[in-house]
């Protein structure tokens, strides 16, 4: 792991600014803002970042790391119904943490400039895709298993699984209530028709 004093302070500014980012958004969130809030010097902040789009970037592929290893590291089960539920447990718990301030940084960021900025665009757009890729493989286990039907589209129902998740993830920002993300957590369990008891409440 790299200490340097370079690599310290490009990490200070990263952490600060994703969640002056997630909860301010892209717009409303300048240089200054961020240098008011890490202390850094505006030349040390450039040396690190050319722009403030290779700032937010790099606030992306940090959240970007930061999530999948999040995911990775919370699938619990063997068989593959029960990786999809401790998967959207993890979804839950992640954001019900925050006490759902902020909510979903990819979300919030997709929604403020997908019409007028390409490159930060095609950043989240290859992260939703990661994103469904992953529960679309999850989905591709448990129909080879037998645990949901045979017929399902594993990607268009991976696209779906995501979409909710982010809609109820607004909600439950929007709410401050746990309920509206558990209930489309819930709901796409139904779906999917894997059995979600007691000892898969969420």
């Amino acid at each position: 792991m790299d200490y340097s004093k370079g690599t310290i302070t490009k990490n200070r500014v990263l952490n600060s600014a994703l969640k002056i980012v997630n909860t301010s958004g892209y717009h409303n969130t300048s240089i200054n803002d961020i240098i008011a809030a890490t202390g850094v010097k505006k030349g040390n902040l450039y040396f690190h970042f050319q722009s403030k789009d290779d700032l937010i970037a790099s606030i992306i592929g940090k959240a970007r790391e930061e999530y999948f290893k999040y995911l990775a590291e919370n699938i619990r089960g063997e068989k593959p119904s029960e990786k999809i539920v401790s998967i959207l447990r993890a979804v839950f718990n992640y954001h019900k943490k925050t006490g759902f301030i902020g909510g979903c940084i990819f979300g919030n960021l997709s929604l403020e400039i997908a019409d007028d900025n390409a490159r930060l665009s095609a950043v989240l757009y290859d992260i939703f895709s990661e994103w469904i890729g992953f529960m679309a493989r999850l989905l591709d286990d448990a129909k080879e298993s037998g645990e949901i039907k045979p017929d399902i589209d594993t990607a268009a129902t991976a696209k779906q699984i995501v979409a909710c998740l982010e809609g109820g993830i607004m909600m439950s920002k929007l709410t401050k209530d746990e309920r509206d993300l558990k209930e489309c957590i819930n709901s796409q369990l139904v779906l999917l028709g894997i059995k979600h008891g007691e000892e898969h409440d969420f």
